[in-house]
């Protein structure tokens, strides 16, 4: 078995996963797993009984499964424990699947355990963590790949894991694991040598750069979220989002918000964090111009924005 430490979550799982962190020293007896990952070839329902569906998800008693081309993900979460279940395709080599568990598997799972998890990368800056969101091919990556050329570290790559601190109640951003996605292009444009990267989606293109030399492994409150919307105008534009407008932002940059709409619905508690985290960090929208190379302007905008306020 391995044991890894993902938002500030202990992981068991049958699978070696060399992009998290592992718990160190290695978990003792009393240690408390609260997810379990599993590569199976046992499925709460047959393949067989799916395909005739003719469904590709669906809710289970305690949780909900999805069907892809890497294979059938299963994700329950009961009394504080989470199984994460996967039965891959013959024809699939482990690291789909494992990008699949790392991805909507995890984001499912830290949603089935009642915390906010948003489509986006977070940073620190100097002191101060920001999160840098927007949709699918909105350019939230190649943003964040520039603000941490500036200096920024990585607490979490593509899905931020926030939730409210037991002790302290503070509104905390989470480390997931050190590693960040990159398609091609940006790959290419920062010179990096593609063979020495880990392919990662075949689907999207993407490839794995590793993160570990500027890794942050503690939580950290957020003071900032920036929302990167492109858009067809001629110059960047950048407005502050403030009232009833900040919590439904925060609401629409939800990871995987369309299962809201069906499998998932938020509940009272979901709201209240979402609205703590309108009401604690400042949000900023990003115009970016879709005809115009934009990114040198808005990371600036980024840097001088957090460091006027420290």
């Amino acid at each position: 078995m391995y044991y890894y430490q993902v938002y500030g979550l202990v992981a068991q799982s049958n699978i070696e996963f060399p992009q998290l962190l592992p718990v160190e020293p290695f978990p003792e007896e009393n240690t408390e797993i609260e997810i379990y990952v599993e590569n199976s070839d046992a499925l709460s329902r047959s393949f067989e009984e799916i395909k005739a569906s003719g469904k590709y998800f669906d809710l289970t008693e305690n949780g909900i499964w999805f069907d892809n081309s890497a294979g059938h993900f299963e994700i329950e979460t009961q009394n504080g424990k989470t199984v994460m279940k996967c039965v891959k395709c013959s024809d699939i080599k482990y690291q789909e699947a494992q990008s699949y568990l790392l991805g909507n598997s995890l984001a499912i799972a830290m949603t089935q355990r009642k915390k906010i998890a948003i489509h986006g990368s977070t940073l620190a800056v100097g002191n101060k963590a920001i999160i840098i969101c927007g949709g699918s091919g909105s350019g939230k990556s190649t943003t964040a790949m520039g603000v941490i050329d500036r200096g920024a570290k990585l607490l979490a790559d593509d899905i931020s894991v926030i939730d409210i601190d037991k002790v302290t109640g503070k509104t905390l951003a989470y480390p997931g694991f050190p590693e960040q996605k990159l398609c091609r292009d940006a790959a290419l444009e920062k010179g990096l040598n593609l063979d020495t990267l880990r392919y990662i989606d075949e689907e999207k293109d993407k490839f794995a750069l590793d993160r570990n030399s500027i890794f942050v492994k503690e939580g950290m409150e957020v003071s900032d979220i920036y929302m990167i919307a492109p858009y067809m105008g001629e110059t960047l534009e950048i407005e502050d989002i403030t009232g009833e407008d900040s919590l439904k932002a925060i609401i629409d940059n939800l990871f995987l918000k369309e299962l809201y709409e069906g499998l998932f619905r938020l509940e009272p508690s979901d709201v209240f964090k979402c609205v703590k985290l309108a009401s604690e960090a400042k949000i900023h929208k990003i115009f970016r111009p879709l005809e115009k190379n934009t990114k040198d302007e808005i990371v600036d905008y980024i840097i001088i924005s957090v460091t006027r306020e420290e």
